[in-house]
């Protein structure tokens, strides 16, 4: 509840600090107290706080909040808390976006990554219905031959010679067809593939990144707990990824 701030002509430091932070990420730093408490008490603050995009918000911004708050020993979750109970989550939320944003900044070569895999894939079903359609034309050529051949039957004389020409050529296009047949089938379980790691590529490819850029330095203990906390996370977001990751 903000209501609490309103009366606060000179407020705590950590209660300071907790609202500039938000601000900057917002873009709208300011450290005089009289802007601060009147972009938090304008109508919405809150509503526009909760639908903050970790996309939405500028590099710039996360550089000036890693740069004024993440060495500030004031700067603390329980120091806000102690001075005012509204502060506190402001200063949780404020440094899960900057870590967010940085793990976005970090993983961003994957996702160009997943970008170009995703066109790949298109490419490949476009073959794929390419192939299929060679098929279809191949299947309508075979039934031409068999019906050519059967009237060829009634002129044996006349075609004598051009029999096992003609078996030939239509050994050959079956033994094409069959070959195509397998193709397609490599085809369809290759991309059947592609869907099962598309599914949880993005999870995946969060989870690598924020492990090998955050936790290189810590603990397997903290590691562990880290790692199921970001899983719980994606959970909630509804982003899939391996569970055995």
């Amino acid at each position: 509840d903000l209501q609490e701030l309103k009366s606060l002509l000179n407020p705590p430091a950590a209660v300071k600090l907790a609202l500039e932070s938000v601000l900057t990420l917002m873009g709208l730093y300011s450290n005089d107290w009289k802007v601060i408490k009147t972009n938090v008490m304008s109508d919405g603050f809150l509503e526009r706080v909760q639908e903050l995009q970790p996309e939405d918000v500028k590099s710039e911004n996360v550089k000036a909040f890693n740069s004024r708050y993440s060495t500030n020993p004031l700067y603390t979750v329980e120091a806000a808390m102690k001075a005012s109970k509204a502060a506190g989550p402001l200063v949780k939320w404020a440094k899960a976006m900057s870590e967010y944003v940085d793990i976005l900044t970090r993983i961003e070569p994957l996702r160009n990554e997943l970008a170009r895999l995703e066109t790949d894939v298109a490419d490949m079903n476009k073959k794929k219905n390419e192939a299929g359609a060679l098929i279809l034309q191949l299947e309508g050529s075979i039934q031409k031959l068999k019906s050519e051949y059967s009237v060829m039957i009634g002129e044996c004389e006349r075609i004598k010679n051009e029999t096992s020409t003609v078996e030939t050529k239509v050994g050959r296009s079956r033994q094409l067809l069959d070959s195509l047949g397998g193709e397609q089938i490599r085809w369809a379980n290759g991309a059947q593939g592609f869907d099962k790691q598309m599914t949880t590529l993005v999870g995946d490819a969060l989870l690598s990144g924020a492990f090998m850029g955050y936790l290189g330095y810590f603990d397997q203990t903290y590691r562990r707990n880290m790692m199921a906390k970001w899983k719980k996370h994606l959970t909630r977001a509804k982003v899939g990824f391996k569970p055995d990751l």
